[in-house]
């Protein structure tokens, strides 16, 4: 689940959960409450961020009835738990439904589901229908009302289901000598039909098998994983080998509750995992959108590159920060691979290089703009200089007149001869003339 695009949040996100916290429903039980979310397999750096509220995923338990889905009076779906993992550094959330079928087996499921295949059903395509409407009414717009969140699709009338991310559990009451036998069991699971089925499809190329290690002394495996883009389908083991000389054989007794408990650390391993995918999915719609808009002024490219580094630091994993276990590790890693988000994470970087290359292509026009400016002041100056200098040379010139004037007067005055006068004229004149030249060839020689 993402942010609805349809305005702000009323209340803030925290808030909003020590509310959803303090909610009892009409029998006074609570309809929100926090989990210890089971770190076991997961590194000490991992553990302790999972542990502390508020930090990198918290997990909430959801108490809330959503209608079963009936095939008929004996056959259906029903949604026995529901979960709430929530990332508070970012607007992502992941809702958890745990289904289970009547009888504990696959049946159902495949139409249920309908993976990837675009047949009509009918009754169960009405079924899918009702489900999804449940999930809208009691929690989107119920009980999670206040956390703004809506499903992650496309299109309002595409199939939700498709979208989603199917963990699918098995288990049987032995473990595995072969993997073999593992791959053959997780494949079925993987395709909805019951596990035991002898069937195979050659043609689908893009699923990875894991499994646990072998047990040194028993020489078997206690489960094992097929990861494709649509789900992860495990098959536990549930209890040792049994012994040929072993007499106290019993059969194991398995109820929904067992299920949750045994799968629910894987789960939290896949929801790391698509946490992964979808934080890089937000992050190159961001960078589009940012680039779409054409501002590219070195705060907006600036702001964008922090985003980038901060989901990258902050809120991704590489598989050896994963666990200390291996195989763990591995699955981990298969798991951003086949849904994509290795190559998310490269075309991230590559549109960081672009923006570092468009941060240098702005730094460069606003040097050169820079560069222009002092240019154009420089000879803005120079050309301010010149004018001054010629009205300086203008103003010593007419004083230089005005002087002559003020000299003629008086020799007038004193001589009374208009000859002295003319003679006296004609010397200051010359020298002022020659003044003048000499002015202007400074000038000349300026230029």
């Amino acid at each position: 689940m993402h942010d609805r695009s349809d305005g702000k949040l009323k209340t803030d996100r925290k808030k909003a959960i020590a509310d959803l916290k303090e909610k009892k429903d009409s029998l006074g039980n609570p309809v929100f409450e926090r989990e210890e979310i089971d770190t076991s397999d997961l590194s000490d750096i991992l553990t302790s961020r999972c542990r502390n509220e508020g930090d990198f995923v918290d997990q909430y338990k959801i108490h809330c009835n959503l209608e079963p889905a009936k095939f008929s009076e004996s056959e259906w779906i029903e949604a026995k738990d529901i979960h709430l993992y929530y990332f508070p550094e970012s607007d992502l959330a992941f809702l958890i439904i745990l289904l289970v079928n009547q009888d504990l087996t696959i049946d159902n499921f495949y139409e249920f589901i309908n993976p990837g295949y675009m047949l009509d059903y009918g009754t169960v395509e009405k079924l899918r229908a009702n489900f999804l409407t449940e999930i809208e009414c009691k929690l989107l717009n119920g009980i999670l009302k206040e956390l703004h969140y809506k499903i992650y699709i496309l299109d309002a009338q595409s199939d939700v289901f498709r979208e989603s991310y199917w963990f699918n559990a098995a288990f049987v009451e032995t473990r595995f000598e072969s993997l073999d036998t593992l791959k053959r069991l997780t494949y079925n699971a993987h395709r909805y039909i019951p596990i035991g089925t002898d069937f195979s499809d050659p043609s689908e190329h893009d699923i990875k098998y894991v499994s646990g290690a072998r047990d040194v002394k028993q020489s078997d495996y206690g489960w094992g994983g097929c990861i494709s883009s649509q789900s992860i389908s495990y098959v536990y083991g549930q209890a040792p080998k049994i012994k040929q000389d072993d007499t106290k054989k019993t059969s194991e007794v398995f109820t929904y509750e067992k299920i949750w408990n045994r799968a629910e650390n894987d789960l939290l391993l896949t929801i790391i995992a698509l946490f992964q995918k979808y934080a890089c999915i937000k992050i190159n719609d961001m960078l589009y959108k940012e680039v779409k808009q054409g501002d590219h002024k070195e705060e907006t490219i600036r702001a964008m590159k922090r985003k980038v580094l901060r989901v990258c630091a902050y809120e991704t994993f590489t598989p050896s920060q994963i666990s200390r276990w291996n195989n763990v590790c591995e699955t981990y890693s298969f798991l951003l691979e086949i849904n994509g988000a290795n190559e998310y994470m490269k075309d991230i970087q590559n549109k960081v290089n672009l923006l570092d290359e468009e941060l240098d292509r702005v730094n460069a026009e606003r040097e050169k703009e820079a560069a222009d400016r002092e240019r154009e002041a420089a000879e803005r100056e120079r050309a301010s200089a010149e004018r001054e200098n010629k009205i300086v040379n203008i103003i010593a010139l007419f004083g230089a007149f005005s002087i002559i004037a003020s000299v003629l007067t008086i020799i007038d005055f004193i001589k009374g001869s208009p000859i002295d006068m003319g003679i006296a004229s004609a010397a200051v004149a010359a020298v002022v003339a020659g003044a003048v030249v000499k002015i202007l060839f400074k000038e000349k020689r300026k230029k």
